[in-house]
């Protein structure tokens, strides 16, 4: 029964392409494409990947916005003190959004470098390309640190990737940043899952192939870190290593994820034309679309974000409104969906905390 799973979907649908780019204009927001989500197992390894990912649809344009500085302060907290232990002579930060990072471990003396195609701001320490060995290659022989902060999740062939930088760069480290698959798992939450992301990981994802020097979570354990050192000598494995995940499980925890996400759009289907979503973001665009295809055309996206404010989701073309404008619109009726749960205490103390739900009031999370 188990090797029959192996081979098995375990969770479809149909999703926007990008989940980090918003539209001037509804309509070109609406036009964007779609793609197909088939998510399966690599039994060996321990992780789930996108089998229907096109990347022939990705886009990072001028509509592609990722700027976090609240998970920027949380990598900070628990990247200053491996830094500092590691005492790197170059840091690497592939994927640097805007450099935001770059900059700030160079105001603190540190060599850093940073690779992003996104990057509008110019900078001799910034470079607007995918990550490329060879632009390095002086620094070959250097003790660096690459950073990939929600980078890895985005690569189709990830652990290629990474033995190519411990290859080309033999005394380096790699710190690694992802959304944690025991965390999408055990709060059944669905809406972080999104085509862009090819695959998702937990830190024992691994353990099979790399030594892992440390590890931890943060954000309430929705986030993950690794710090890998090395292609790992298959002799050295631990013991005490887990075992391999079982198929069946996963079989049972995306069941569950499905009727979780079934229960969530009925639910917001009643409420109708006085919903608001709070998050622009991944969550909220996945739930946007999904809420879009079931004929819902009147609702309200809000975002802090001053970037996303006035414009339009890609693929459900929902307008992204601010927060003041957002509350001037409420009524007794209202209800405030907060697609990601962190983030409810700071929107029921910006708003009435009654309107303001959660998807645990419509699935419990056990």
């Amino acid at each position: 029964m188990e090797s029959n799973l192996i081979n098995s979907s375990f969770y479809s649908c149909v999703a926007p392409s990008n989940s980090s780019r918003t539209f001037l204009s509804q309509y070109d927001a609406i036009k964007q494409p779609t793609s197909t989500i088939d998510l399966r197992l690599d039994v060996q390894s321990g992780f789930v990947y996108n089998t229907k990912y096109n990347s022939e649809l990705i886009r990072y344009d001028n509509n592609y916005n990722t700027v976090d500085m609240i998970q920027l302060s949380d990598s900070i907290q628990h990247l200053e003190p491996i830094i500092d232990s590691l005492r790197p002579q170059l840091v690497v930060d592939v994927g640097c959004g805007q450099g935001e990072l770059v900059t700030y471990l160079r105001k603190k003396g540190i060599d850093a470098v940073g690779f992003d195609p996104t990057l509008t701001i110019k900078d001799d320490f910034l470079i607007k390309e995918f990550f490329d060995p060879t632009i390095l290659w002086e620094h070959r022989e250097k003790s660096c640190l690459f950073i990939m902060r929600c980078v890895l999740p985005h690569l189709e062939n990830p652990f290629a990737f990474l033995d190519s930088i411990h290859m080309n760069f033999p005394l380096s480290t790699i710190f690694l940043e992802f959304q944690n698959l025991d965390w999408i798992l055990s709060n059944h939450c669905w809406m972080n899952i999104s085509h862009d992301h090819v695959n998702y990981f937990s830190v024992t994802s691994f353990n099979e192939r790399y030594i892992l020097e440390r590890s931890g979570s943060f954000a309430e354990d929705e986030w993950a870190y690794v710090v890998l050192s090395g292609a790992r000598n298959q002799r050295l494995l631990s013991p005490h290593s887990p075992p391999p995940l079982s198929p069946s499980n996963f079989v049972r925890q995306f069941e569950l994820m499905r009727l979780s996400k079934q229960n969530l759009l009925e639910n917001l289907l009643l409420i109708d034309d006085n919903l608001l979503i709070y998050g622009a973001a991944g969550k909220g665009t996945q739930l946007s679309y999904e809420l879009s295809r079931l004929g819902l055309d009147n609702v309200t996206v809000i975002d802090n974000n001053i970037h996303k404010q006035g414009r339009f989701l890609e693929a459900s073309g929902y307008k992204v409104s601010s927060l003041s404008d957002a509350r001037k619109s409420l009524n007794a009726n209202s209800v405030i969906f907060v697609s990601n749960p962190r983030h409810a205490q700071f929107v029921r103390s910006f708003f009435d905390s009654t309107l303001v739900k959660v998807q645990s009031d419509f699935w419990p999370i056990t």
